[in-house]
């Protein structure tokens, strides 16, 4: 693997737990509809909602299932955030709906979010016999000092990617995390008593 970039497979980033279309539709002579739409890239059953109308007011209403699923996949359990000095772990799922056994390699990178610039890599084999295997990446610690011994500035946002493939399957996700968590503001409350007559207020 080329340690100046990410190893380029199928990969899934885009995982919003909503998706919404807003469509015009045509029936043919028997009136039938076919659509097409994208979903996001979560791999999972879907509730699909659609009511649909046409210009008197008649309408329909659709609840069903949508699955969405590949043969083998990859799932990784990344942090929403991270800090200078953390130790990155990555819990991964690999999944196999498959009867036979799945073997391959997967490939777990750190990079740069926003130059791409990989600064982490490991690389390792699995196997899957009964349907899903667990397993933990370490990723060595991201700190400024690291950065520096390999001529390389400490990055505004990082995102990780790991990736599996085999013979015959490939798929990946990436994950952006932030390098440190959102801003919130503090406050400091003071409790104040007072006895008996106060007086005037200062000026």
């Amino acid at each position: 693997t080329d340690a100046a970039t990410p190893q380029i497979v199928p990969l899934r980033e885009h995982f919003d737990e909503v998706a919404f279309m807003d469509a015009l539709l045509q029936t043919d002579e028997d009136g039938m509809v076919e659509m097409n739409f994208t979903l996001p890239e979560q791999l999972t059953t879907w509730n699909f909602t659609g009511f649909a109308h046409d210009r008197n007011m008649r309408h329909v209403l659709i609840d069903t299932m949508v699955v969405a699923q590949k043969s083998v996949t990859v799932s990784v359990n990344a942090p929403r955030f991270m800090r200078e000095g953390d130790q990155l772990t990555l819990p991964v799922v690999v999944r196999s709906l498959r009867t036979d056994t799945v073997t391959g390699r997967y490939v777990a990178t750190c990079f740069d979010a926003e130059t791409n610039t990989v600064f982490s890599q490991t690389t390792d084999s699995f196997t899957v016999d009964n349907g899903s295997v667990s397993f933990q990446i370490h990723l060595p610690v991201l700190s400024a000092e690291r950065m520096t011994e390999k001529g390389l500035a400490m990055p505004q946002a990082i995102a990780c990617q790991v990736s599996i493939e085999g013979a015959d399957f490939a798929d990946g996700e990436v994950h952006r995390i932030r390098d440190k968590p959102p801003a919130f503001q503090k406050s400091v409350h003071y409790l104040f008593f007072f006895r008996g007559d106060c007086g005037q207020p200062p000026e």
